[in-house]
Parts: structure tokens; sequence; C-alpha cells
């Protein structure tokens, strides 16, 4: 007696909750009408959906290269150019000066240098002269010596070839003297023309630069400069730096946005279907050439290492995806809006149901093959549920699964998701071919529970 007593308030309890939780988990007994389809197989394709622009292959903005102010502007937005086309003239009245008051130097030093030059080779010559003077007055001197000690000629003569010799040597000395300052001038004249011509060619660059040439082939998208502009370089943000914009399609690609969630399933060489609005009914085949590692913000354009801070936590992030064009089509202009299909997997001949068919529910109603009864919460029956594998999908809330209708009874089973194609989700566990699932009305898949009667209606009634 005391056992049974001590166990009495649990039991109470017990039935309360049951009563409780029956009464809000199962509606009244009787049938619910639902909607069916069978389990089939079909080819399914998954697929990404991304919107972007297009982005030429090759573009390049002109930027103001020198000071100046815009004369001639010489093409029009729209116009096809080539590389070394003309574009547009700066004013070249103080550039061209300063590059003849640089000719003018160099042909100055380059004439200083050539007279360097012939003084060397005249102070040469004049050591070349000294040296034979030189020897020839050794000799005298030598032999007139000998002649003195024979008693020949007399000491007069000898101090006589003495100083002649001795005269000789400073001539030399001289004209060495002579030679070594030729070639410090032609050392410093040739210093001079090289100055000169360096500033000749910085002064004729910046002459040419008030003539801007296209770099690359391609077509005029925007031009910013206006006659009477001043040009500015230097300053990427100042009015005057930017010109002009030459961008080339050949090779544009569709740069597509993609949320983070779909990101890891995208690969380069995937297929895919794109969409222009200025080309309204037409798809064009195409491929993911280039797949984005750096997230960027939605809603500022950063990229998230540029923003740190609390507001890059509440923001969505996309990435960059470039998808090349199999086959392009003419006239395609930058910036056009494009909408793509990207193919992530294809899946043949695999059982598949559809998405509405998918349910979430506790994993106490796995296999459960009837109702629990309204006031005897204790005498529940349940069937052994199924056991869900590692690859199921799982959330916090329950497990993912539909419901089978078998003797006249909605029967929940978990299922194995696969690839998820436009109207139908591939089935790898769960379910079998032929059997029939519950696909609708919404109200009834809501309120359905494992066990509860049901009576299959015309679907869309």
């Amino acid at each position: 007696m005391k056992s049974s007593r001590k166990f009495l308030p649990v039991a109470a309890i017990t039935l309360a909750i049951g009563g409780v939780l029956t009464a809000s988990l199962w509606p009244a007994r009787g049938s619910i009408a639902v909607e069916v389809a069978r389990v089939e197989r079909h080819d399914l394709t998954s697929r990404v959906r991304a919107t972007g622009i297009l982005v030429p292959g090759a573009y390049t903005n002109v930027l103001g290269q020198g000071y100046g102010r815009v004369t001639q502007i010489l093409v029009h937005e729209g116009e096809r150019v080539e590389p070394g086309d003309t574009l547009l003239q700066v004013d070249p009245v103080q550039a061209a000066s300063a590059v003849h008051a640089d000719q003018a130097a160099v042909a100055g030093d380059e004439a200083a240098l050539r007279a360097a030059g012939a003084a060397i080779r005249g102070a040469r010559a004049k050591v070349a002269e000294s040296q034979a003077d030189l020897a020839k007055a050794r000799f005298n001197w030598e032999h007139g010596q000998k002649l003195y000690q024979a008693e020949v000629i007399s000491r007069q003569s000898v101090e006589g070839y003495r100083s002649a010799y001795d005269g000789a040597v400073a001539a030399l000395a001289a004209a060495r003297a002579q030679l070594a300052e030729a070639v410090s001038e032609e050392s410093s004249a040739s210093g001079r023309l090289s100055v000169a011509r360096a500033q000749l060619a910085y002064d004729t660059d910046i002459l040419q630069k008030t003539t801007y040439r296209a770099p690359i082939a391609g077509t005029v998208t925007n031009i910013a400069a206006r006659v009477g502009q001043d040009v500015i370089p230097g300053v990427p943000d100042a009015s005057g730096a930017y010109l002009m914009t030459i961008a080339n399609m050949h090779g544009a690609v569709a740069r597509v946005d993609v949320d983070e969630n779909n990101i890891l399933y995208l690969r380069i060489g995937q297929p895919a279907t794109l969409s222009i609005d200025a080309f309204p009914g037409v798809t064009f085949a195409g491929r993911v050439s280039q797949v984005g590692a750096m997230g960027i913000l939605s809603q500022t354009g950063q990229t998230t290492t540029q923003n740190t801070g609390s507001s890059a936590t509440s923001q969505a992030t996309d990435y960059r995806v470039d998808i090349s064009f199999d086959d392009p089509p003419p006239d395609l202009l930058p910036g056009m809006t494009v909408s793509s299909r990207i193919e992530t997997a294809n899946r043949k001949n695999v059982v598949a149901v559809p998405f509405e068919a998918l349910v979430l529910r506790p994993a106490s109603e796995a296999g459960r093959t009837s109702l629990p009864k309204p006031t005897e919460a204790a005498d529940v029956e349940v069937s052994a549920p199924s056991t869900p594998t590692s690859s199921s999908p799982k959330t916090s809330a329950g497990l993912n699964g539909v419901f089978v209708v078998r003797s006249g009874h909605a029967i929940f089973e978990p299922v194995e998701i696969g690839v998820l194609g436009e109207n139908d989700v591939e089935i790898r566990k769960g379910v079998s071919v032929g059997e029939e699932i519950i696909v609708g009305g919404f109200r009834a898949l809501h309120e359905l529970h494992s066990g509860m009667a049901v009576k299959i209606a015309p679907r869309g009634k």
C-alpha cells in the first residue's frame, strides 16, 4: 500500500501532462482530407540562381598624366578605337617650350663635348711632340758629356745641352697637364650632356602625354573630360583626374553575387544558363570561370576584411562569381543586367518527391502507427521509431520527413535528402518508389501527425 501511495502523485501528474499534450497536439478523432502523390523516379538538376552585371574582358580608365587644359576631344561615347588612336588633346604650349629649351641645351653640351674631344687630341699631340723633344735633348746631353770628357767641346757647351734637356722635361710635364685638363673637361661636358638629355627625355614624355592615345582596343564607354577642363594627375578622386573609360567586351563575363548559403556548391567549370535583360526571351550558355574567395557585404559592397565592426555581422554576405559565355552575343555593353542559373549537381533516375511533401516533426513521431488515447496517455501504442542516419537532415526542432499513407493512416517517415531540383527533392533513404505520400493541402500538412486517419481528396481541391 505504501508503495502504491508513493507513486500516486507521479501517475496523476503524468496523466495530467498527457491530457494536455493530447489536447494540444492531436485534433479530434476522425479522418482529415489530404492530397497525395506517388513516389517516382526523376532526373534532377540542382541549380543556384544569382543576378549581377556584365563585366568587360578588359578595360582601362584613362587618367590624367600631366597638368594642362583640354583643348580637343576626338572621340565620342560608343566609338570603337584601336591601340594608338588619338583620344583627346591637352594644351601643349608649355611642354613644347620646355622641349625646345632642352634641345638647345643638348646641342650646346654636345658642342662642348666635341670641343673637349678636340682639345684632348691636341694635348695628346703636344705630349707626343714633347716626348720626342725630350728624347733628343737627352741624347744631346749624354753625347755632349762624352765629348767634354774627351776634351772635344768646352764645359759651356755641355751646360747648354743640360739646359735644353731640363727645358724638354718641363715642356713634357706641361703637355701632360694640359692633356689631363682636356680629359677632365671632356668628362664634365659628357656629364652635362647626360643631364640635358635626361631632361629632354622627361620633357618630351610630358609633351607626348598632352596627346592621349588609346592603350587598348575597345569601345569608349564613358567620357568624363570636357573641353576647357584642367587635367590634374595623381589625385584619383579629384575632378580632372579621370578622363574616360575604354572597355573591350571580347571575353566579357557575367559577374554575379552568390549568397553564402550556396557558394560552397559552386566549382569552376560548372555549366550555367544566362539571361540578359537587354535580350528578352533569349538564353545563353556559359560556365563558371572564377569563384570568389572574399565575402562582400551586400549593403555596403565592402569586403568582410574591410568592415570588422558590429554592423558587419548584421549584413548578408555574398561572393562574386564570374561566368564566361560559351558563345557571347554581339553588341554587349558593360553593366547590362544578367541573371544566371548555375547547375551544381545532376542526378539521373533517382527517387524523388515534391518539395511540398517535406515536413518537420519531432523524432518521437517517427514510425508512429496510431494516436495516443485522449485520456490514457500511459497506454499510447508506438512502434519502434526509424533511426535517422548520420546524413539525415536533423534540426533542433526535429527531423525532416514525409507522411506515407498506409492502411488509411498517415505515417511519418524520416528521410535522407539528396539533390534539390526545381520542384522535387532526391530521397536517398526513407521511402520507396510507388508509395503514396501526402503533398497537401498546406493546412492539412500543418495539422497532420503520425497515426492520424486520412481520406484522399483530389489534388487542388
